[in-house]
């Protein structure tokens, strides 16, 4: 028995296209949101395959103003960053 794992390592822009998505979808019929990430970084930084950003990058798409069918409703945002 082998262990077959996968890793999938993004680019910044792949986090931004999936993000943007994600945001613009309906998700009026959806009682939240949850996102999870898995990565490595530093305080107050996570690391993509290219390059570095701040976590608030992947809230800001989900604000009220940018995604408002999920406008009063949860957002679970789950950071591992060692």
């Amino acid at each position: 028995m082998g262990n077959n794992r996968s890793i999938l390592v993004v680019s910044t822009k792949l986090v931004n296209v999936l993000l943007f998505l994600a945001a613009q979808s309906d998700h009026s019929d959806c009682d939240c949101i949850l996102l999870a990430v898995l990565s490595h970084g530093e305080k107050g930084i996570i690391y993509s395959r290219d390059t570095a950003y701040k976590p608030e990058a992947l809230w800001a798409p989900f604000t009220a103003d940018k995604c408002p069918s999920l406008a009063g409703k949860p957002k679970l945002f789950f950071l591992q960053v060692k």
